[in-house]
């Protein structure tokens, strides 16, 4: 568990892109571009065992500290930056804003709730627990309401994105939920405001 708090820590911290991204939304997408082939390169070198020693051993072994331990090394951080360069590249600012901020708060505040408070699991997703759903879709909500309050976007817009979200996230896809939400929640958003004007 406490490695899992760690990981979701860092997670959340994913909630600082969502103002950046108004403001700098090109800087993101490169910075976040050359974060997640970073994780790329650092996780092949990795798992091909390719010696490693002075800053890069250090580094390791830092990053290890937040791994799961199963599958191919740092994809979570890959595939966080790598939706983060979609997003932020492809989409308004304030859609992968709010993209972005689903995916760090829903995913961080669930997983830390399920597995604390977690008792019944949803019927269609094994994986995933009914009290952790609720409690990351009204953390997501709240959030994306306050960011929205306070950039001048619509709060019906964070109500569709946490909404979105959550659904996605409950889903028992098989991909990473680091581009299944956040690129998903973006579609939806972009969607709705075509469709509704919002």
């Amino acid at each position: 568990m406490k490695t899992e708090l760690r990981r979701q820590l860092i997670h959340g911290s994913g909630v600082l892109f969502s103002p950046l991204i108004l403001w700098f939304q090109p800087w993101i997408s490169l910075v976040s571009s050359v974060l997640s082939i970073f994780f790329l390169v650092l996780g092949f070198r990795k798992s091909m065992s390719i010696f490693h020693r002075g800053f890069e051993k250090s580094l390791l072994r830092f990053a290890d500290s937040f791994e799961r331990g199963s599958g191919f090394p740092y994809f979570g951080a890959f595939s966080f930056y790598a939706s983060l360069t979609i997003v932020s590249a492809f989409f308004p600012p304030h859609v992968s804003a709010l993209a972005v901020l689903v995916l760090s708060v829903h995913d961080s505040v669930a997983t830390i709730a399920g597995k604390a408070f977690g008792k019944r699991y949803l019927p269609f997703n094994k994986g995933k627990t009914v009290e952790g759903t609720i409690s990351g879709f009204t953390a997501s909500l709240i959030s994306c309401t306050v960011f929205s309050l306070f950039s001048g976007y619509p709060v019906l817009l964070s109500v569709v994105a946490a909404v979105s979200g959550s659904i996605i996230e409950s889903l028992p896809l098989k991909f990473d939920d680091n581009f299944t939400v956040t690129l998903g929640t973006a579609a939806v958003l972009l969607v709705s405001q075509s469709l509704y004007g919002l």
